[in-house]
């Protein structure tokens, strides 16, 4: 027999038995008793077991949870004496940090997620340990959804190079000149580039660059990660037909392709750059999210537009679907939701739909 030796730190007594615990399972790849396994240790054993069936993102957003939030919480709890008023207590807990409803929402879940897979796959628990159902409700999202001439301004500025040269010349002149720390020199803060200059017309280039991925987010309703990822191969031009399995859900999804859409396809393509992404930089490397979201931030302050998200872009492409007397059915199937309960919190009346409402009451 080989003998496994490890050392880890420990703050008491307790603690190093759960530790020994949870290195004798490992050693011997036996499943940890659910009497002795607490919401800690099974969480250092079983949460990387299911690293494999999310995606990166996600995978990261339950660690950090259940790290951060849970296992500070109720982490010293078998895993089968977890009962609904734990779950009510942790919710009081995190309302009064000043944590948003919908973030304490999308942590219960990541709680009840991991409750849910030690019965059904790893099978720790003969049964679901919380008996009573809880009532919660999923906080609805802002309705940040564009009308139709806010969102051509939106896509707009992206063509205009006078009004973006303008900004640069305003923002230069609003900022301040003040004596630098070191030295005599006097140097300009607040400014981005100096107006005409070579390093101004470059930057137009690169935020002009991302126009069509802001044209196909919205005629697709891709989200950022699967917009990102996009692949020529997915694109059927002939047939007007984008296939694509969702990062989120794993699930493969048919969007048909507008007008619009196959434009903007046509000029990525036109651009000659040397690999299978559809979305690439000038050097034809991968996009960054930080340049995205710092370009989508340029964009959305020169439209005059507060409070939009990017994510808001999905939002936009099922509202504006709806507008256009879609079946929300369809519409259900294009964005890759499970359910058409999904796709109503994507979808918003507009002012135009109050008004016939209005008109229709009126008869």
């Amino acid at each position: 027999m080989d003998r496994r030796r490890k050392t880890v730190p420990a703050a008491d007594h307790d603690e190093a038995l759960q530790r020994y615990l949870i290195f004798k399972a490992e050693v011997l790849n036996e499943p940890l008793k659910a009497p002795e396994l607490t919401l800690a240790m099974y969480v250092d054993v079983y949460l990387p077991k299911l690293k494999s069936t999310v995606s990166a993102r996600t995978y990261a957003s339950y660690e950090q949870t259940a790290r951060k939030h849970l296992v500070p919480a109720l982490g010293t709890l078998p895993l089968a004496a977890i009962t609904q008023t734990h779950i009510l207590d942790l919710q009081k807990a995190l309302k009064d940090k000043g944590l948003a409803p919908a973030t304490i929402f999308g942590y219960i879940n990541v709680l009840l997620l991991l409750l849910h897979r030690a019965v059904d796959i790893f099978q720790l628990l003969d049964a679901f340990p919380i008996k009573t159902r809880l009532k919660r409700r999923k906080p609805r999202g802002p309705s940040n959804e564009l009308q139709d001439a806010e969102l051509r301004r939106f896509l707009g500025v992206f063509l205009n190079a006078k009004a973006f040269h303008a900004d640069i010349r305003r923002r230069w002149q609003e900022a301040s000149a003040r004596a630098a720390k070191r030295g005599t020199d006097i140097r300009r803060f607040g400014g981005p580039r100096v107006p005409g200059s070579a390093a101004a017309k470059e930057h137009y280039a690169r935020f002009r660059w991302l126009h069509p991925l802001f044209v196909v987010a919205v005629e697709t309703g891709l989200r950022r990660g699967d917009l990102l990822a996009l692949r020529w191969r997915s694109v059927n031009i002939a047939a007007r037909r984008l296939t694509v399995r969702m990062e989120k859900t794993r699930k493969d999804v048919q969007i048909p392709l507008s007008k619009a859409c196959l434009k903007a396809l046509a000029e990525c393509k036109q651009r000659g750059v040397q690999n299978d992404r559809v979305f690439s930089d000038e050097a034809g490397n991968p996009i960054s999210e930080i340049r995205l979201r710092r370009t989508f931030l340029l964009a959305r302050r020169l439209a005059g537009i507060a409070t939009y998200r990017f994510h808001d872009l999905r939002h936009q492409f099922g509202t504006n679907l709806s507008r256009r007397g879609v079946p929300i059915q369809a519409i259900c199937q294009v964005m890759g939701h499970h359910s058409v309960t999904q796709t109503e919190r994507y979808v918003h009346a507009s002012e135009a739909d109050f008004q016939a409402v209005l008109r229709a009451v009126d008869r």
